[in-house]
């Protein structure tokens, strides 16, 4: 399809992390490419070509060109039939564009299928009140969200080893995920965890992921007054 990823048994993503790694990894190529034929105009040989492979949309948004009308139609079924996946590294929540790093593109406001991916340090770092209704504020068209737990690489020995087991844990965790799965909204269909997402397409920002058991003890535990409907199954 022109305007929607294919789906093979799983939930194909635009990431904002693949996109932006595409991009650099293409630009460097470029680079070097252009460093290489200096360096042969020099000593008089001809500049080579590029033999970088054809660049292949996520979406042909060349459609949007052909008139104001199919503008508004295929950018409505873009957002309508994708999933966007978005990764959250810092938990000091002021704006969109501070807070979260997403292809200048994006319309977050249009969102309806969010993969929320949660990069977490230890809980030292994590006791703090985090205003999620803000951040849920950005995505009114939201309907369908799935919140991925990993871990910051840079704090990953410790976080992961206090999230081994949810018996005894601290109660910064316990305050921070129901919090969290409180503040979603109520018309939200909510998934949590990794099941059914392609983990390559994502392209992680954090390493690793938290156990599904483990999760399906923080949800055990938000429980009862959780008024969204919260599963690990596919979409």
């Amino acid at each position: 399809m022109l305007l929607a990823r294919p789906n093979h048994g799983v939930t194909s993503i635009f990431s904002a992390i693949a996109i932006f790694n595409r991009q650099k990894s293409r630009a460097k190529a470029l680079r070097t490419r252009a460093r290489l034929n200096e360096t042969r105009l020099v000593t008089g040989k001809r500049p080579v070509q590029s033999r970088l492979s054809p660049f292949k949309p996520y979406v042909y948004s060349s459609l949007f060109l052909a008139s104001r009308q199919l503008y508004a139609e295929a950018k409505d079924y873009m957002y309508m039939y994708n999933h966007f996946g978005i990764s959250l590294d810092s938990f000091i929540i002021t704006d969109p564009r501070s807070t979260i790093h997403y292809p200048s593109g994006w319309d977050l406001s249009r969102i309806t299928k969010l993969v929320l991916e949660l990069q977490l340090r230890d809980a030292q770092r994590m006791n703090r009140y985090v205003d999620w209704e803000r951040l849920f504020s950005w995505f009114p068209e939201l309907r369908m969200l799935r919140i991925v737990p990993t871990f910051h690489p840079r704090y990953y020995e410790w976080a992961q080893d206090e999230l081994k087991s949810w018996d005894g844990v601290s109660f910064v965790w316990k305050a921070f995920f129901k919090s969290l799965l409180h503040e979603v909204p109520r018309n939200v269909k909510l998934k949590v965890g990794a099941a059914g997402v392609d983990l390559q397409d994502l392209a992680w920002g954090g390493k690793g992921v938290v156990s599904t058991a483990v999760l399906h003890q923080i949800v055990g535990y938000v429980g009862g007054q959780q008024e969204v409907v919260v599963d690990f199954g596919e979409y």
